[in-house]
């Protein structure tokens, strides 16, 4: 499962690692993807979401590798910078 996953403070982006080449792909709390990316041969990805997230949604990060072998969802909370 991703590890060390973080929503930037703009709700752009999601960071974290994964095994390197797997497929990342980042679900809101409704199962809808909202982005996917590549880990890179370090295992370290960065995922562009559609739209911010920035209400402290909470999100599922999961990385597939190449074999098809989808890991266990890994949550995280979007930050909340509504005034």
């Amino acid at each position: 499962a991703p590890t060390d996953v973080v929503v930037s403070e703009d709700g752009t982006t999601v960071t974290g690692k994964a095994e390197p080449g797997a497929t990342v792909t980042v679900t809101d709390q409704d199962g809808n993807v909202i982005g996917e990316g590549t880990a890179d041969e370090n295992g370290d990805f960065t995922v562009e979401l559609d739209e911010p997230m920035t209400n402290g949604e909470a999100l599922n990060v999961t990385a597939t590798d190449e074999a098809g072998n989808e890991s266990d969802p890994t949550a995280v909370t979007a930050p909340d910078t509504t005034a």
